[in-house]
């Protein structure tokens, strides 16, 4: 079949370019704009779901674009109906669309999201707010991927601002030449919130290196006032986040799995385990869902840290 790697060889380049720049030629993001909104209310942690969670209030969630969207059919899932509905969310919780999801799924929503006025459809649904699309930069392929992902992800964030939404720049990079063009863009765009996501980072060395290059943006993005960390779920990474940087709201979707199972942190265990009521019955997935919720939060504001066995966080450390 056709090779679909896109570099310097390929006959498509050019028209990929202009594809990915909406007829500009250009691959730097700097043409892109941001809209301000406030973010205020946004605290410590936001969920990420994928099924219904029985109008439990957290101030924000976030839904992965394969909830809402079916690549196979290149269809909007239950157009018309609510979002609020779908996953019976509360009333005042903000919604938040999110594109960590297989690739295929956000390759197939970018051929036709235009012409279909996908972002309007979802707006109409009840998701306000976005995240810039994280079309993926992976090491080993050719330079010119890179930067046509890159490209698509910030170009996305004009298409889902003019059909209403709120958005949120989610960064990925490659190098210091990527982070230096993202410096300058949220400076230059005095960008209050921003998002990258962790979830692969389960290597120590990946880890380390993308704490140093978030070392770097910290230092030089004054304006950002909420930094989105995607992925973290162990307490230890938590902490070790937050007591790192200013402003960190965690994001993961391990919460609604561990609801599920009626699971939350047992503070003398040091870990997650079934809770059980007082008639000896496995508590409701709502109960479970917020205080999950509440355990992140407090984690990501430092608070409760000394309900911990002292020798938990030591052990975690030494195990990293």
């Amino acid at each position: 079949g056709a090779c679909l790697v896109r570099c310097c060889k390929h006959s498509r380049l050019d028209s990929w370019i202009q594809d990915v720049s909406d007829g500009a030629g250009s691959l730097a993001i700097k043409p892109v704009e941001w809209e301000p909104f406030a973010t205020a209310d946004m605290g410590g942690f936001i969920p990420s779901v994928e099924r219904a969670i029985d109008g439990a209030y957290v101030p924000y969630v976030s839904v992965s674009l394969n909830v809402v969207y079916n690549a196979r059919s290149d269809k909007i899932v239950a157009p018309g109906k609510s979002i609020y509905d779908t996953l019976q969310l509360h009333p005042k919780t903000k919604v938040i669309l999110n594109s960590y999801c297989p690739d295929p799924c956000i390759e197939t929503f970018w051929t036709t999201f235009r012409r279909k006025e996908y972002f309007k459809a979802l707006v109409d649904k009840g998701i306000k707010y976005g995240m810039g699309f994280n079309y993926s930069v992976y090491y080993g392929h050719p330079r010119m991927e890179h930067l046509i992902n890159i490209r698509r992800n910030f170009g996305i964030i004009a298409d889902m601002q003019k059909a209403g939404m709120f958005v949120i720049p989610d960064l990925c990079w490659f190098d210091d030449l990527d982070i230096k063009q993202f410096v300058d863009w949220i400076n230059e765009n005095k960008v209050s919130v921003v998002s990258t996501s962790l979830q692969l980072a389960r290597d120590n060395s990946i880890m380390a290196r993308n704490l140093f290059d978030m070392d770097y943006m910290q230092a030089n993005c004054p304006t950002v006032k909420r930094w989105i960390i995607n992925g973290p779920s162990t307490p230890y990474r938590i902490r070790l986040l937050t007591n790192r940087y200013r402003d960190v709201v965690i994001m993961n979707k391990h919460i609604q799995q561990l609801s599920k199972y009626r699971m939350i942190w047992d503070y003398k265990c040091s870990a997650y385990v079934k809770s059980i009521n007082e008639n000896g019955e496995l508590i409701p997935k709502k109960q479970a869902f917020e205080a999950n919720c509440k355990f992140f939060e407090d984690l990501a504001f430092g608070k409760n840290i000394d309900k911990f066995d002292p020798e938990y966080f030591k052990k975690a450390q030494e195990q990293e």
